[in-house]
């Protein structure tokens, strides 16, 4: 089968084709852990990892949301929605970062973005942005292959940046891994004994190879299991 062009595969809606999502991250393990969350969510997502790619692909084709880090290479997002509004004046974009100030949320407000999420966000909170926006979508029953990725590797991921960037929840996972880890409710058991127990290989198996950064916390589990 030959593969469908973006308009040809979009979402039904009402009798009409459902915009699909644009998400703009430099990170590829945020951004892919993303796109495959929604898109097992049913809805069709389109990737893109520095501001002048996003503007171009936002150029060439009709998004009925766009999610956009703040700091990209080249321009930073809230760069890249002032000039994506003056194609598009109707499109709607939510900003995430890991730097989250109230400088830039104003900012992001006056381009016109719906929102403003600092990470790690709760993915139920972009997921509600998102279906606010288009809707919910009609999901198509698969068979299970054995193959999918569980769903919460974007939580896993959460997980790791706060324990690189925050040493006070990372004093917490090494205190007591359970307690910190509650609220993170997307986990699964499988997922959040992965976590605790600092089990890089079945992490990275989930997710692919993990950066220096990302480490951390994993790092510092299997040192105390050496002590």
């Amino acid at each position: 089968m030959e593969k469908q062009t973006m308009a040809e595969e979009g979402k039904v809606k009402g009798g009409e084709r459902m915009k699909p999502v644009l998400i703009v991250d430099d990170e590829a393990i945020m951004r892919e852990s993303l796109r495959d969350w929604l898109t097992d969510s049913g809805y069709q997502v389109e990737t893109a990892e520095e501001g002048e790619e996003a503007l171009k692909t936002i150029a060439e084709h009709d998004f009925g949301i766009v999610i956009l880090d703040l700091r990209l290479p080249g321009k930073d997002g809230i760069e890249v929605l002032r000039k994506a509004k003056e194609k598009r004046p109707q499109l709607k974009a939510v900003i995430i970062t890991a730097y989250p100030s109230v400088q830039t949320a104003v900012e992001a407000a006056k381009e016109g973005a719906i929102d403003y999420l600092p990470k790690p966000f709760a993915l139920n909170d972009l997921e509600k942005l998102i279906r606010e926006t288009l809707g919910p979508v009609q999901m198509e029953i698969r068979p299970t292959t054995g193959k999918e990725k569980p769903k919460g590797r974007e939580a896993i991921l959460a997980v790791l940046a706060r324990a690189a960037d925050d040493s006070k929840f990372l004093a917490r996972l090494a205190d007591n891994p359970t307690e910190a880890l509650s609220e993170y409710y997307t986990l699964t058991p499988e997922e959040m004994a992965a976590l605790a127990s600092g089990d890089i290989k079945k992490i990275e198996s989930w997710l692919g190879k993990l950066d220096q950064r990302h480490a951390t916390w994993l790092w510092c589990r299997l040192s105390q299991e050496k002590w």
